[in-house]
């Protein structure tokens, strides 16, 4: 398929602690507001945007599926890509999951691969093993989530083989300045586009002030919001003729190292 332009969306939210359902019946409305006569192609909420981040996976265990589920409704009715994390059991085990959700229906789910042990999410979620990338409208979409903004090497964009990263994330305001720095560093050293997708709001343990930007594959801000209300709505319009530019004036990518990475997690 042919690449154009891609509109994306980045919705900055305040989550009610384990309420998936109080939150998605929240988001609904803010989400039929916002795009009502407007066009976009992805729309992205934050880490665990349903529930919070929480360790304690049996209080939201029913819900899993109801999550899933609201994400397939909202892309088949606005004709959008849905991004989020979802808390997934799978094979005796539970895994911090980021979907991608088609408006057809077609699903590509990555799982979190570096687990914030400060946060004892390593006690209670298992690590993914393999990089994910969805192909979408011409677009190659690699999923990251939170802490993974720390790895540069995890993300690394070896041959090209993504346009867009983008990171969904639960960071607290106590840590929100190095963000600016990792995800335009990761926008500039892979040439690519890049998205931080972050809540606002409180959980029993921190606080959040959003700060979620889009950032050119140079490292310059497209478009950022921060906290100043209950929820904001963050769109920017994503050049497909500006990368394919760089990338061809400034083929920095060839000369980068390989490298293997070998999953002794």
């Amino acid at each position: 398929m042919e690449r154009g332009d891609l509109n994306i969306v980045l919705c900055q939210c305040d989550i009610l602690w384990e309420s998936p359902q109080e939150n998605c019946s929240r988001l609904s409305l803010m989400v039929e507001r916002y795009l009502d006569g407007r066009t976009a192609d992805v729309l992205v909420f934050p880490e665990f945007f349903s529930m919070g981040f929480t360790m304690n996976y049996d209080a939201v265990l029913s819900e899993e599926g109801m999550t899933l589920r609201w994400m397939h409704s909202i892309a088949q009715k606005h004709h959008i890509a849905v991004v989020g994390t979802v808390p997934t059991a799978e094979g005796g085990k539970i895994v911090n999951r980021c979907y991608f959700v088609a408006p057809d229906g077609v699903e590509h789910h990555y799982d979190k691969r570096h687990l914030f042990r400060m946060g004892e999410e390593n006690e209670h979620y298992a690590a993914g093993e393999s990089k994910v990338i969805a192909q979408y409208k011409g677009w190659n979409i690699a999923l990251n989530v939170c802490y993974d903004l720390r790895f540069p090497v995890w993300s690394r964009n070896v041959g090209l083989e993504y346009d867009l990263l983008i990171n969904v994330a639960s960071w607290p305001d106590s840590r929100i300045g190095v963000t600016e720095h990792l995800i335009k560093a990761r926008a500039i050293e892979n040439m690519s586009y890049a998205v931080f997708c972050n809540r606002i709001g409180e959980d029993p343990g921190n606080s959040y002030n959003g700060h979620s930007r889009v950032v050119s594959p140079r490292g310059e801000d497209i478009a950022i919001v921060e906290n100043v209300g209950p929820a904001q709505f963050l769109s920017a319009t994503l050049s497909v003729q500006k990368l394919d530019t760089l990338r061809e004036k400034f083929p920095a990518w060839k000369d980068a190292d390989l490298f293997e990475i070998k999953n002794e997690k």
